[in-house]
């Protein structure tokens, strides 16, 4: 049994290599990190978060979240503020210049999903992705 854990995990650790190879690609020469893409694209669906919260919801440590935020700062794609019920806690925000980059990066994004997607059938991706979520929600609190 332990043959087909190994295989899975290896397969799942090409497909993630080779997802995450053509988004680089297609980031190359936009002036965005890959993680500085998917912190806009957290603070797009959820404003005002907190610092800690961005970190958690990227899996990313706290240090690497900081670079990350005063990267996207310097770009004028996000503020921080300071929170309402605790002045000492920042709260992030998208700027407008932050919420143009991130739509038309994000409409580039999708039509390179797309493409890398559109030789595998709807329902083997609907399957891969429930199974995924799955595994997530059970396993992601115990790193």
């Amino acid at each position: 049994m332990s043959e087909i854990y190994l295989s899975f995990c290896e397969n799942l650790f090409k497909a993630n290599f080779l997802i995450k190879k053509r988004l680089l690609k297609m980031f190359k020469g936009k002036n965005l990190a890959l993680s500085e893409f998917f912190t806009l694209k957290i603070l797009n669906s959820s404003q005002d978060l907190e610092i800690k919260k961005i970190s958690e919801l990227l899996t990313i440590n706290k240090v690497n979240i900081t670079q990350i935020l005063d990267s996207l700062e310097e770009k004028n794609y996000i503020k921080r503020l300071n929170g309402i019920k605790d002045r000492r806690k920042k709260i992030i925000v998208l700027t407008e210049e932050g919420k143009i980059a991130y739509q038309e990066l994000n409409d580039l994004y999708l039509k390179t999903l797309s493409n890398i997607f559109s030789k595998i059938k709807e329902k083997d991706i609907k399957t891969t992705n429930e199974f995924l979520q799955d595994f997530n929600s059970k396993f992601f609190y115990l790193n």
